[in-house]
């Protein structure tokens, strides 16, 4: 199936079905380059689990599937029950041996509850990948990566990834929540890339906590407000790529918030890309 660029992904129920019945390939369009990727079945045995945020767990899993590869920014779906079907984007990187996901748990959630009691061994059929939120080719541009919660596992990926490219642009990452605990990978991010600028938006943090995430990432700037704050106030005025792409991950208020801002910036359509959790 041809998959048109301007088309952003968003998982629905109606999709999640229809992964029951979708054949072994698949074609994804990304910019010039048509992919052919492998849809792939197998099963995810964890291999370690961890909380790493407020209700947030972070899993890695041995890949037990025939030649699955993924680009980064895509997701997998995982089945619990007879019937029920969710979908998770892929935090590792595709050169990673082990599968890692982000995991938000929800109250009285089918996967939340089987997540919560997981022991190392367990296993899960999946299927993948899907989606064609993935990184634009265009060298010239920067990149800006605005996320919530757990819409930051699609960026761990993308960033590792473009910092491994020959000439790796130029890359800023918006990463909030109400306050710290809400961040996963905290004490990772700086690790991600040499020169990632990092902007961390906290809208109810104390004085204190500020002054102790200061100390402990001197490399990141810390603000105690949102991040499409941060993003009208201080990242769009001195936008130095007038081609940058933005690139959207997490709660549905955060995204249409921060495309209503672009869009007032006149950013074009073609330099937005979004995935939207419900």
């Amino acid at each position: 199936t041809l998959l048109p660029l301007s088309i952003k992904t968003q998982v629905t129920n109606t999709l999640l079905g229809f992964l029951n019945y979708i054949e072994s390939s698949c074609i994804i369009i990304c910019d010039s380059h048509t992919l052919s990727m492998k849809i792939t079945q197998g099963i995810l045995k964890i291999t370690s689990t961890k909380e790493v945020a407020r209700n947030t767990l972070l899993l890695t899993f041995e890949i037990l599937a025939e030649n699955f590869q993924f680009m980064a920014g895509q997701f997998v779906s995982m089945k619990f029950g007879a019937k029920a079907w969710r979908a998770y984007s892929i935090a590792s990187s595709p050169d990673n041996s082990e599968l890692e996901l982000v995991v938000r748990l929800v109250e009285n959630g089918v996967a939340s509850q089987k997540f919560s009691n997981a022991q190392i061994g367990d296993s899960f059929d999946f299927k993948g990948p899907f989606g064609h939120f993935m990184l634009s080719n265009h060298q010239t541009s920067g990149l800006i990566f605005c996320a919530t919660g757990t819409g930051i596992a699609p960026f761990k990926g993308m960033i590792q990834q473009e910092s491994k490219s020959i000439s790796p642009r130029t890359m800023t990452l918006l990463y909030g929540g109400r306050d710290s605990k809400d961040l996963a990978y905290l004490s990772e991010i700086s690790h991600w890339a040499p020169h990632l600028k990092v902007h961390l938006g906290l809208s109810q943090i104390t004085n204190k906590e500020k002054d102790i995430l200061i100390q402990n990432f001197p490399q990141f700037q810390i603000h105690p407000t949102r991040i499409t704050e941060i993003l009208h106030s201080q990242v769009l005025p001195s936008l130095s790529h007038p081609d940058s792409e933005f690139y959207l991950c997490g709660n549905g208020y955060m995204v249409k918030s921060i495309q209503a801002i672009l869009h007032e910036a006149s950013i074009p359509n073609e330099q937005i890309f979004f995935e939207r959790f419900n």
